[in-house]
């Protein structure tokens, strides 16, 4: 974990392996905010200046849908990325593989299946992108 980074009281980090969860200077780590990443191939890295809302989750397992006799229904591992910038609004839940784009928000109580791009609001079970966010340049004018 960088320098710098906020905790606003009780976090829970599952990791068998420190390395796992990386997370950027400057951000914002609410009260419940929850990393689950017990592989030590998959990582969670939180970019620079991120705010994450109370009861956040961002999980790199899963399991299948398919269940077999002695097997089970396995587990599907892979890492998280939210890039610089990002805000997760209260309850958010973010899936394996999942990678947020640099200044985007993801409103409250949104499931991340699939990939966001940068710089949008995306919202929704399953999240979608609802709209393009104006930048800063835009908005001083």
């Amino acid at each position: 974990m960088a320098k710098r980074i906020f905790v606003n009281g009780p976090i829970l980090i599952a990791a068998e392996h420190t390395e796992n969860l990386i997370i950027g200077a400057g951000t914002f780590l609410n009260l419940g905010s929850h990393f689950g990443c017990p592989n030590a191939n998959e990582k969670i890295r939180v970019g620079q200046r991120c705010a994450l809302g109370p009861a956040c989750r961002l999980e790199t397992v899963n399991h299948g849908l398919v269940w077999e006799l002695g097997i089970g229904r396995g587990t599907i591992t892979k890492g998280i990325v939210l890039e610089d910038e990002v805000w997760l609004g209260a309850g958010v839940t973010v899936l394996p593989g999942v990678r947020i784009g640099e200044g985007s928000v993801i409103a409250a109580g949104a499931v991340v299946t699939k990939d966001v791009p940068a710089g949008v609001l995306a919202g929704g079970v399953p999240c979608k992108v609802i709209r393009e966010l104006p930048s800063s340049a835009q908005s001083v004018s």
